[in-house]
């Protein structure tokens, strides 16, 4: 797979050679040694550019794949891997992996099959074999990724050498679909936190539903959050009590579990949130831990921490919960992103998150209505065609917004197929242009009226874009 740089320098290469065709002489030498040049020293600028991004962290190597661009960044004696510039996983990252497996395998030590969902490179794999009966599936998305991370790690650990652990390169969420029911004893999720319509499908009611579907009838799921051990804002409290409650929809117990990461552990069955009960199974089960230890669990799992997560996010008032096609925590996530910030983009996010849609919907068609009665009563000459050519390129702009992101949804992935949507976005609008050209009248307003009721019934026909879960439909709607 190309990365963009490399992609630009064909690009540029063949077009060179396109032209040169028409050109005879010096110009067709110029542009041809001009072609291979630009195309040489954009292929040298991919990994070089990002060494400059990178400073002063040590820059090791970049992979493209249809999924992600994939980067692997040294920091003294810690290797991280970043996808499409978020934090996969580090290694080692030894008290994030104990406590993404032991909160969750310590209320069910004797569980036989297992399945980790992302993140098992950090350390977690090797946690989880420390549990003698368990068998694991490590499913990870990008298959770049998984050998990528075989290359580097393969003589720092011993994962890749038990029969125990199953190494599956699929969607998380479609292999789940594919599995029969009861296929589980415990689930736990490593997946980063929702910062995309991609990974959000991993933090809803439909998911969460998959999951209970496929675990068994005491079966156990758990994902974590960033978070704060001691306080909690506003804007994080919302963005928790959107899991929590979502969670609670699906799942009979949910267990709340404090720290930098907040644990959310779900079951149909009761479950254990006191450190005694951990500080017991540690001793009886005799783990070899480094960070998962009582003495830190003694200080984080206490009364008062558990008695305030829990009170911050239960006094949210009306909770939204988050749905496929209502990704709300992703949201939340873009509000607490935008409160690193110092501007008026944070203020906008925070109020219409906290009020009902009709602020949504009603201000933008309140704000068109009086664009149009100024124009009426100012008697501008240019109304009668500028407003409807405006209103025509703004839904359809939005439209083209809101289906990319509803066919991240539906598929997973959009990163690969951006360029192929696009592209069957433009080729429409030539069409559709050529077309007019050559049936419709000009300095005509009804064209532009008819198009804009078109465009009324094709927004009507994308609504059940998701229903239908055809890819293809998407392409044609494009």
């Amino acid at each position: 797979w190309l990365s963009g740089w490399q992609s630009a320098a064909i690009i540029i290469l063949l077009s060179g050679i396109i032209i040169s065709v028409s050109l005879s002489g010096f110009k067709k030498a110029f542009l041809l040694a001009t072609g291979i040049v630009l195309s040489f020293l954009l292929i040298k600028l991919d990994l070089t550019t990002e060494k400059i991004y990178w400073k002063p962290l040590n820059f090791i190597t970049a992979r493209d794949s249809p999924y992600s661009r994939i980067k692997l960044i040294k920091t003294d004696e810690q290797l991280s891997f970043y996808t499409n510039n978020v934090l996969a996983f580090n290694f080692p990252d030894l008290a994030a992996a104990e406590q993404a497996v032991h909160f969750a395998m310590l209320q069910k030590p004797e569980a036989k099959k297992v399945l980790l969902l992302g993140g098992g490179f950090n350390g977690s794999l090797e946690e989880l074999l420390k549990y003698p009966e368990a068998r694991v599936d490590y499913v990870e998305l990008d298959p770049v990724l998984v050998n990528l991370a075989k290359n580097i790690l393969k003589d720092k650990t011993s994962i890749f050498k038990t029969s125990r652990l199953s190494f599956i390169t699929r969607d998380g969420r479609k292999f789940l679909q594919e599995q029969p029911p009861a296929s589980y004893e415990v689930i736990i999720s490593q997946l980063p936190e929702p910062v995309s319509l991609q990974l959000n499908r991993y933090y809803t009611v439909e998911f969460f539903s998959l999951v209970k579907s496929r675990l068994v009838e005491d079966g156990l799921f758990s994902f974590s959050v960033p978070a704060s051990e001691n306080y909690l804002s506003d804007e994080r409290a919302e963005f928790l009590a959107s899991l929590y409650f979502s969670l609670t929809q699906v799942f009979e117990e949910v267990c709340l579990l404090p720290g930098d990461s907040v644990f959310l552990l779900a079951s149909s069955h009761a479950l254990r949130d006191d450190f005694a009960y951990y500080q017991d199974q540690l001793r009886v089960l005799n783990l070899n831990t480094v960070y998962f230890r009582p003495e830190i669990l003694a200080y984080r799992l206490t009364d008062l921490k558990k008695k305030y997560l829990e009170a911050r996010i239960k006094e949210v008032r009306q909770a939204k919960l988050n749905y496929d096609q209502t990704p709300i925590s992703y949201y939340f996530n873009i509000v607490l992103w935008s409160k690193q910030f110092k501007g008026w983009e944070k203020n906008l996010l925070v109020f219409m998150a906290r009020h009902s849609r009709l602020y949504l919907f009603h201000l933008p068609l309140i704000l068109i209505v009086s664009l149009l009665l100024y124009s009426l009563k100012t008697k501008s000459v240019s109304w009668p065609v500028g407003w409807p050519l405006f209103f025509l390129g703004f839904s359809t702009i939005m439209a083209e917004i809101g289906l990319l992101l509803s066919f991240q949804v539906h598929s997973g992935l959009v990163y690969g197929k951006i360029s192929l949507l696009l592209s069957l976005f433009m080729l429409g609008l030539f069409l559709g242009s050529w077309q007019a050209k050559i049936y419709l009248p000009a300095g005509q307003l009804w064209p532009l009226v008819l198009c804009q009721a078109a465009m009324v019934i094709f927004l009507a026909v994308a609504s059940l874009s998701y229903k239908i879960g055809s890819e293809y439909f998407y392409y044609g709607l494009f």
